[in-house]
């Protein structure tokens, strides 16, 4: 932000007006900011003290507030399944998929993944977990699977722009 900096503490004077609302912009993520407000009388040029003093902290990002749902399983064949649900409240959305055993890894906020739909090509998480999908589709068809074998997903709903992921995702 810019402003006036008020001594070397890199406090910086961000409004002085009649109003009761300022918008600051250009805030670095991760961060918890202090601020303090000060009642000044213009005809005498003097602060009233004590200030009223607070914080607040901006997150990196803010995930969805709803995840996706109704996850269905379509078009089964012998070495291929399909995947389609609802959107959730990000703008893509992100499968990961495990054979034998349910999903036990999640998504890392701030990375991207390679997803690839045929099984075992696609990025791997922790040990198994595969990356079948990562866009704003709401469907996969993942091929390279094995007959008769159990298969798990786990579904989460991002927002791309950020790779801020809804934890935790559907799974089934």
């Amino acid at each position: 932000p810019t402003g006036d900096q008020i001594g070397a503490t890199g406090a910086r004077a961000v409004y002085k007006g009649n109003g009761s609302t300022v918008t600051v912009t250009d805030l670095p993520v991760n961060t918890t900011y202090h601020y303090a407000v000060y009642s000044y009388n213009s005809s005498t040029n003097c602060y009233m003290t004590p200030p009223e003093t607070g914080s607040f902290f901006i997150p990196y990002c803010f995930p969805p507030t709803t995840q996706l749902s109704n996850v269905q399983t379509n078009n089964v064949t012998h070495e291929s399944a399909g995947l389609s649900w609802t959107p959730g409240g990000g703008d893509a959305s992100f499968v990961l998929l495990k054979q034998g055993s349910a999903v036990n890894a999640s998504p890392v906020l701030t990375t991207s993944y390679s997803p690839d739909n045929a099984f075992g090509n696609g990025e791997q998480l922790g040990t198994g977990n595969f990356v079948v999908h990562s866009s704003s589709d709401n469907s996969v068809n993942i091929t390279n699977l094995i007959p008769n074998t159990t298969y798990y997903y786990a579904a989460y709903t991002y927002i791309e722009a950020d790779y801020c992921y809804m934890v935790p995702g559907v799974a089934g």
